[in-house]
């Protein structure tokens, strides 16, 4: 396997609701903190905030595996979306992500994909408090 957190974004975009623009991070939360989901830490794992768009390269993977989810570090009003797209398609997008919001493991197959990207929009409260995880965010090669 091959984690994305290892890989250089092939594009990255930020947009923050407001001002506050705070890139991804890898392997580690906003805060220096450890990625940490329903009390479980991570290793490895991207951590963003609405909206945020990375771009990895796909080409051999088989599938794309992860545990989405919202980062204890997050405030009690985190409220977000978050979507896979393969190939400029959308292959999964999340109900809205809140601090209670158990995590959620995708499993997206990769059938001759070149770009993997992973999205997180905005909920209701702008990025007021977001900290979305793709805990464990890996491509399975053959």
């Amino acid at each position: 396997a091959v984690y994305l957190s290892d890989l250089e974004a092939e594009r990255t975009i930020v947009a923050p609701f407001l001002d506050d623009h705070r890139p991804p991070t890898r392997d580690e939360g906003f805060t220096g903190e450890p990625i940490t989901l329903d009390s479980h830490q991570y290793d490895k794992g991207i951590v963003a905030r609405g909206f945020t768009r990375l771009d990895f390269p796909a080409a051999g993977a088989t599938h794309f595996l992860a545990t989405l989810g919202v980062d204890a570090s997050a405030g009690d009003r985190a409220d977000f979306l978050c979507s896979v797209l393969v190939d400029g398609k959308e292959a999964f997008r999340s109900g809205a992500m809140r601090t209670a919001t158990p995590p959620i493991e995708v499993n997206i197959p990769l059938r001759d994909a070149t770009t993997i990207s992973l999205v997180v929009d905005f909920g209701n409260s702008g990025d007021v408090d977001d900290a979305a995880v793709w805990a464990d965010a890996r491509l399975l090669q053959p």
